[in-house]
Parts: C-alpha cells; structure tokens; sequence
C-alpha cells in the first residue's frame, strides 16, 4: 500500500529539519515523482536545493510551487532569496516586494529587500525596508548594521552613529560595528573617536588588518601596502554591486586604457596572452577578450572571481595575491593590466620587478594611478595609496619601459569631488 504523501511528506519535513539532507531530498523527490504539484514538497525542496547551493534546480521548485500558490508570502520570499544568492537583484527586489505585498510584517523579507535594493544602487528603498525591519523587531543587529551602512553611504552619519552605538550596547565586542563606527566617526573628522574603535578591535583580534590600516590612515602613516585581509574583505563585500558601484563614481579606466591601446597598436593587432591584474569583476577583461588569444585573470577576492566567472570571458581565473602569482605565474604575458589595482599598493617596486619577470620582450603594461605630489607615494586619508608620476617614470626607467602614453584623467567623482590621477601605457625593451 503507498504511504499518502502528506504523510510521507511529515516524514521528510523532519529528515529536513535535522539536518539528514540527503534522506530528506529523497523523500521530496520520491513524493513529486509520483504528486509533481504537491505544493508543500515544491516548496520544501526548492528550499532544501537553495540551501544546498543548487540554485538552478531550487529556482524551477520555487517557481512551480509560487505557480500553484500565489498567495504564499513564504514561497515568494524564498525564490526571492534563490534569485539573491545568483545575483540576479532585480527578481530579488520584486519577490521581496511581492513578498511584502501579501504580508508587510514579515520581518525577514523587510530586510531581504533592504539587501536587494542597496545591491542594485536603490538606497531610499533599502533604507525604508530596513527601517520598516526595525520597526517590527527593533534590536535586529543584522537590520541595524545595514541600515548603518546605508545611512554611510547617502552621509547620513550621525543617524548611522546613533544605530551603531545601540549595536555596542547590546554587543560591546561586535567587531562590523566597531569597524563601521570607526569609519563613520573618520568620515566625520572624529579622528580620536575613529582611532578608539579600531585599538579596540585591535585588543579583540591583533591580527585584524582592516583595522590596522584604518588606523594607519588615520595616524598619517604610510605603510607599504594595504593588508591583504583589508582588501579581500573590501571587494568580497562589493562584489555581488561592483559594477554598479563603479558606473555610479563615473569610473571608466579601463574603457580608456583599452581606447589609447588600440590607437597605438591598432584595433586589427592580437595578443598572444593577457593577465588581468586584479581583474574584478572582469570589466577590463570583456573589453580586451577580442583582442586577445588567451585571457587570464587573478584576484585576491573569491566574491570577485565568482563575478567575473560569470562573464564567461576569461580563459582561466585565480585567486590569489597579486605578487604571489606573479612569481608562478605560467606566462610569458605580451599584455598585462592593472585597472585601479595601486590604490591598494603604496610601494610599487616589487610589483614592477615582478611583473618584469612575468613579462615577454615587448610586452605592454597598462595601469592606473591616484595621484600625488613630492613623495614617491602616500596613503591618503580615504585609505587608498596614490604615486606620484616622477615615481612611475623612475620606476619604468628601471626596469627597461618605456612610456608610450601617459595621460591625467578623473579617475572617479566621491560625491561632488573629482579623484585626480593617471593612465600608463608602458613598454618593455625587445630585448
């Protein structure tokens, strides 16, 4: 006699729920085999699929089940969050939206749409929902560290300040408050106030090095290079907005390195192979792709490499720090770029030996800069580095380029103000 699949579908549900997975989907896929429409085992293994990362699989689920129910606020939520985790914000925001449509209470899908919306650029709809989270479950720390950085972002400090103060009251070692006070105290010219939050995170992790070198920054110091743990976690956090990010700072480097190549080598050239420096998300690597034979890229960030995975134009990717690589690297490259990559990295020496050693006679070296004046380079109080060009012509003397285009250029607007910095198109001697 077959077991009805309610009940077959109990038996499931608690496979599910601790945690045995692999019976647990055995079971749902045994119910729809047999009741394809069974709505709650649609939506209990489109969910279990999303857990378990098989997001196309967990996306047919859920769309059949929110066929079948229109009206369940928790299917929608849940393809919402399947349409999160694939990057794809817009279905996201509209599942939230649809969510929240049949049930404006629903405490999660509030914050959902407040992480869709500040993906997608749209800060007055990530900052109402987020607010509307709190308002429902106030004490919601994650809603609370959103809502902060949202704030950050549109220069609301003190209203940031006030959430993250009510955070360290409740969590008095929470290390993202701390940082993002830190940080919103620095951006207020609250230097002592800033410095305090990051000797703090510095007593609670010594080993901390975005906190090292906000401080750093802070002090006036210059050190050599941004921690690798600092910039990792910096463009981990941006990757899934990246783009987006960038097109709203008017950033367009690698469009114009791109342009000025081709003017001097000529659009018809091809290059044998490519290494794209901290390649991102891969914006500079979808423009080169044509006019190259083999296309790699390296990056210190995972969440970036999965970004530029999906583009589909490279032919390998690596994570990995840049010098290291470097030293291993299968090359030798004839082009190698580095679009907005010394920001990160004060003293460019050893890149510059490194890529030397990466590099075939003639090759070309593509880079931006943030500029600077007198020292060779300096740590600026944004935490970023920038050199100054009498370093870069220094540097290229030294290791035999030659400087075939040198251009100054905006490199991107903060607000209102424009970023002064430089394109280099080098080349290394034949010989």
């Amino acid at each position: 006699m077959r077991e009805p699949p309610d009940k077959l579908f109990k038996k499931a549900a608690r496979k599910h729920e601790s945690g045995d997975l692999a019976a647990a989907r055995t079971l749902y896929k045994r119910i729809l085999k047999k009741h394809p429409d069974h709505i709650d085992s649609l939506y209990m293994y489109g969910t279990l699929c999303a857990e378990q990362n098989d997001l196309k699989t967990a996306r047919t689920y859920l769309l059949r089940a929110a066929e079948l129910a229109p009206l369940s606020p928790l299917i929608h939520n849940n393809l919402g969050n399947v349409y999160l985790k694939s990057g794809q914000y817009g279905l996201a925001a509209d599942c939230y939206r649809q969510t929240l449509t049949l049930d404006p209470k629903m405490v999660q899908a509030n914050y959902n749409l407040g992480q869709a919306a500040i993906r997608l650029g749209q800060l007055p709809e990530a900052a109402a929902a987020l607010e509307n989270a709190l308002a429902l479950q106030p004490g919601l720390v994650q809603a609370q560290l959103s809502l902060a950085r949202v704030y950050m972002d549109v220069g609301q400090y003190p209203k940031a300040i006030r959430l993250l103060r009510q955070v360290l009251a409740a969590q008095p070692d929470n290390a993202h408050a701390l940082h993002a006070l830190g940080s919103a105290h620095a951006a207020r010219g609250g230097n002592e106030e800033a410095i305090a939050c990051y000797d703090r995170l510095l007593e609670l992790n010594p080993d901390d090095g975005s906190a090292k070198h906000a401080r750093a920054t802070l002090r006036g110091e210059t050190p050599a290079r941004a921690p690798r743990q600092h910039v990792a976690g910096i463009f981990d956090g941006l990757s899934g907005r990246f783009d987006q990010h960038l097109r709203q700072l008017g950033y367009q480097v690698p469009q114009w390195i791109h342009d000025a190549l081709l003017e001097l080598t000529g659009a018809e050239h091809k290059f044998s192979r490519m290494l794209d420096l901290g390649c991102g998300t891969g914006m500079a690597g979808a423009l080169f792709r044509d006019n190259v034979t083999r296309l790699e890229g390296v990056d210190l960030s995972p969440g970036m490499i999965e970004q530029a995975k999906a583009k589909g134009v490279y032919d390998r990717l690596y994570v990995a720090d840049l010098l290291d690589h470097l030293k291993q690297a299968p090359g030798p490259y004839d082009l190698l770029v580095a679009t907005d990559v010394f920001t990160y990295l004060g003293d460019l020496r050893p890149i510059f030996s490194a890529v030397a050693g990466a590099s075939a006679p003639g090759a070309w070296f593509l880079f931006s800069i943030e500029e600077c004046e007198g020292e060779d380079y300096r740590l600026l109080p944004t935490g970023r580095y920038a050199q100054s060009a009498a370093y870069i012509a220094s540097l290229a003397e030294a290791h035999g380029c030659r400087i075939e285009l040198e251009r100054a250029v905006v490199i991107r607007k903060e607000q209102v103000k424009e970023i002064p910095g430089r394109i280099y198109l080098l080349r290394f001697s034949q010989a």
